[in-house]
């Protein structure tokens, strides 16, 4: 029996919410169930507080389930029933843009509803000043739950092109930078049940690869395995590093003239067009990721 939603996946996981307020001490009023565009609404009273508050549930095949509420107690009951604790999840950033290094980070989330509560979720999903302001918080009270490789262009460059020339590509090098922070995390002694990758290539044997260095620990690679709070951590972390790598490399090598951007289309085309009319374009090798077609047809090679 459908009772919240038409939805089987949504219903469902709104039921055991419910229950869980119930046993909570919260108030449900039932009255205010109603469907939403993808989603259900509801309102209710939090234990000891006297304000009627309300949640959104949402749930779609592309994007998974979501919440909207500015209640944490039922952000947790939410994030409990979702996700697993102790969860390690890696995830990668800067793959598609010509500036800067390739990130790839690995976090282990013990508890999903302290990352919740924190505002952590797809970093495709938020603005760069908000990643790096959870980056700040993260780094505060997680610096031991993540550990991330970060490859700056000039080695990114000589690494991508010895792969070149053995017949590999950028999976390759993906593949070694996940194993390697899996590795890294796996042997700081966390209890970690299962390990999440957002999945990036179909290639079994890369995948194998990168389940070696887990140390017998479970390995899932999922598409847009950012759903889950521990890959979404991870997805911050490398995006942070990343856009710190930007500004670094633009003092380092161009005195902040140039202020180096993500992305690979116009705006950055227009930089480094300035930066090669600017400068030697040997620099370019030292901030930007050579093998980008774009790249390759401003340096006219």
């Amino acid at each position: 029996l459908m009772l919240y939603s038409k939805n089987i996946h949504l219903n469902n996981l709104i039921e055991k919410i419910y229950i869980e307020m119930i046993k909570a001490g919260f108030v449900v009023f039932t009255e205010t169930f109603k469907e939403i565009p993808y989603g259900v609404s509801f309102k209710f009273l939090a234990p000891g507080n006297p304000k009627k508050e309300s949640v959104a549930i949402y749930f779609s095949e592309k994007k998974g389930f979501s919440i909207v509420s500015p209640n944490n107690l039922i952000k947790n009951i939410y994030s409990s029933i979702l996700f697993d604790k102790n969860i390690a999840g890696s995830d990668e950033a800067g793959k598609g843009d010509f500036f800067g290094p390739l990130v790839v980070c690995c976090f282990i989330s013990q508890n999903p509803s302290d990352l919740i509560k924190i505002g952590v979720k797809d970093s495709k999903n938020i603005k760069n000043d908000e990643i790096l302001k959870i980056y700040k918080i993260l780094k505060t009270h997680f610096s031991n739950n993540f550990s991330f490789i970060k490859i700056m262009p000039e080695r990114y460059n000589s690494f991508y092109k010895n792969l070149k020339e053995n017949n590999k590509n950028l999976n390759d090098m993906l593949t070694w930078a996940h194993s390697k922070v899996i590795s890294t995390s796996v042997n700081k002694g966390f209890d970690i049940s299962k390990i999440i990758v957002d999945k990036f290539t179909k290639n079994s044997y890369l995948l194998n690869k990168i389940k070696l260095s887990a140390n017998n620990i479970k390995i899932e690679f999922i598409e847009k395995g950012e759903k889950n709070p521990a890959v979404a951590a991870a997805s911050i972390v490398a995006r942070a590093v990343y856009l710190e790598s930007l500004e670094q490399l633009s003092k380092s090598f161009l005195n902040n003239e140039f202020k180096l951007t993500s992305g690979s289309g116009t705006l950055s085309n227009n930089i480094l067009k300035k930066i090669v009319k600017k400068y030697d374009k040997n620099i370019i090798t030292n901030i930007a990721k050579t093998h980008f077609k774009n790249v390759q047809a401003i340096l006219g090679e």
